[in-house]
């Protein structure tokens, strides 16, 4: 059986070492020789960060909520995957989405894995899990059942009073819609993504949250944001609300406005050249074959991210781009010319 690094390999060719480096294409292989090559007809998403050069590149694999999806995940966790602790977490949880009696099979349109690739090729990545939450069920009840399931034990009070707060001061026109947990990295501590939320509605909404930074200091951030059709907030929860935050900012596909913004982001040093000229050409339809298949796959460019962290002394405001890829699959010869 194959496996999905056969088919990201494919992409090597579309991708030069000024976007995705050899080492962190590697350890992309690395990866996703783990899972098998039936979840290359699921969407996954390669997220770069613009300032850098290639060498960190993070990778996300996408779940549908229905039979086909939920399956995939819980059969992709392996027997050797599951002799980790963390991917026990995560067999757990996926076993619970299998259940049509449990409480989190109902809750959601989808989950996505996350990957940080900053580690060696030869150590393997445990992924964050996001789960995206229908808007008319219970959200904190829900939140509390999936912290329950990752870290093991009912949160502490604050943490509760945090999340309640958050929830309870979402302005009108905008609500939760993925809710994150880190397995490896911030143990405890639960994201929030907070969709269709205003530039306008945004400082207010910090402050409301006890957002520990200066919304004062957001100026060059929000003078960025206008442009776009829709913005998400990214809110790291725990016993305090966490003081990086990170905006999704998302155009209609094939956007005339992106060469403006990425060329507004070059002249700001968010983003290199490489990046820049990358990204303005990246979206279409590709084709790639392997074996006796073809994937018509679609690439686009999902949204740009910033991250801002008010704790770093230099580069506070970073922008990252979140490439997806959506394979299918056909026999060569049903396209093959006549």
């Amino acid at each position: 059986m194959g496996t999905l690094a056969d088919y990201t390999q494919l992409l090597r060719a579309d991708l030069p070492d000024t976007i995705i480096s050899e080492e962190a294409f590697q350890r992309i292989q690395a990866l996703t020789c783990h899972f098998p090559d039936a979840l290359a007809n699921r969407i996954f998403c390669f997220e770069l960060h613009l300032r850098e050069q290639g060498q960190y590149v993070d990778f996300s694999l996408h779940f549908s909520a229905d039979a086909d999806g939920q399956q995939q995940l819980l059969n992709h966790i392996t027997p050797q995957l599951n002799k980790d602790p963390v991917w026990q977490k995560l067999y757990h949880f996926a076993s619970l989405w299998n259940d049509q009696n449990s409480f989190i099979h109902h809750g959601t349109n989808h989950v996505w894995l996350e990957f940080d690739l900053d580690r060696p090729a030869s150590l393997l990545s445990t992924p964050g899990l996001f789960y995206c939450q229908h808007c008319s069920i219970d959200q904190l009840t829900t939140i509390q059942a999936l912290a329950e399931v990752f870290y093991g034990k009912a949160e502490q009070p604050r943490v509760q009073e945090n999340l309640q707060r958050c929830l309870q001061a979402i302005p009108n026109g905008a609500h939760v819609n993925q809710v994150g947990f880190g397995l490896l990295r911030n143990q405890g501590t639960i994201r929030l993504q907070v969709m269709r939320i205003t530039p306008h509605d945004l400082p207010s909404y910090l402050e409301a949250v006890g957002w520990p930074g200066s919304t004062g200091e957001l100026e060059p951030l929000l003078r960025l944001l206008p442009r776009f059709d829709m913005l998400t907030l990214l809110l790291d929860v725990s016993t305090e609300v966490q003081p990086k935050i990170g905006v999704e900012c998302f155009f209609a596909r094939y956007d005339k406005r992106l060469p403006a913004t990425l060329s507004e982001l070059t002249d700001r040093g968010l983003c290199n050249r490489a990046q820049h000229d990358f990204l303005i050409a990246f979206s279409g339809i590709k084709l790639y074959q392997l074996d006796y298949q073809i994937s018509i796959t679609h690439r686009f460019l999902s949204h740009i991210k910033f991250g801002y962290d008010p704790g770093r002394t230099a580069n506070t405001l970073e922008a990252k781009a979140y490439l997806f890829y959506h394979p299918s699959w056909q026999a060569a010869s049903i396209i093959e010319p006549h």
